[in-house]
């Protein structure tokens, strides 16, 4: 069992992105092969979000790049062996790169919410016990509280993207070096909540909008 604490955890978002990538095929694999043409400029260690995909449940997501050749690019951790869930030749569309990441500086605290699963009543009339089954997952949601200081660069930078209510990705770097990434909304309360007796503090939420990705380093 390891245990880890969060001193020392680093929180960035998306602030940018490169040119949008056609992805012409996808693989059914353990980490999914997408083709993307000759010109893609993506490297090892680069993270890509696939805005697009024909698999809803690779819609949205964010991935980080484990591989590449002339033409294609590896998603580490994005597991598409389940024709099921990925039916083949059907996971074409577009990704793009994440060109630029900003860190959100000063936070005080994170709360947390979400994520749980929802179920669907399956009871039938003749049933002495009731009986459910899965149905959709809640998005994940944090809020960030942050000692406020509008000098800081990312403000007008997390504002922009807060404005623009696109989703951009979020990744959380643990004290350990794994990595947590989601894609989703970001909004930011300039508003500073005031306390006679605490530093001033603004507020910053995200909301997931497609299944995150956790990675041990």
């Amino acid at each position: 069992m390891t245990v880890s604490v969060a001193v020392g955890a680093r929180v960035e978002f998306a602030s940018a992105f490169g040119t949008a990538l056609a992805i012409t095929a996808i693989t059914n694999a353990t980490a999914a092969i997408a083709t993307v043409g000759t010109s893609h400029g993506v490297a090892g260690g680069d993270y890509v979000v696939v805005t697009d995909s024909g698999w809803s449940l690779l819609a949205g997501r964010v991935a980080r790049v484990s591989g590449t050749d002339g033409t294609s690019i590896t998603l580490e951790g994005i597991n598409t062996v389940s024709t099921a869930l990925y039916p083949a030749g059907q996971g074409t569309g577009t990704a793009k790169e994440v060109s630029t990441w900003a860190q959100v500086t000063q936070i005080a605290g994170v709360d947390s919410s979400g994520g749980d699963q929802n179920f669907a009543d399956a009871s039938t009339l003749d049933d002495t016990d009731d009986k459910q089954i899965p149905t959709s997952r809640s998005p994940t949601s944090y809020t960030f509280t942050v000692h406020d200081d509008p000098t800081l660069s990312w403000y007008p930078t997390l504002r922009t993207v807060a404005d623009s209510a696109s989703p951009h990705p979020m990744r959380l770097t643990k004290p350990g070096g794994g990595k947590f990434l989601a894609n989703g909304y970001w909004a930011f309360s300039e508003s500073p909540a005031l306390s006679r007796t605490e530093t001033t503090k603004a507020r910053i939420s995200f909301t997931s909008s497609a299944r995150p990705v956790n990675y041990s380093s």
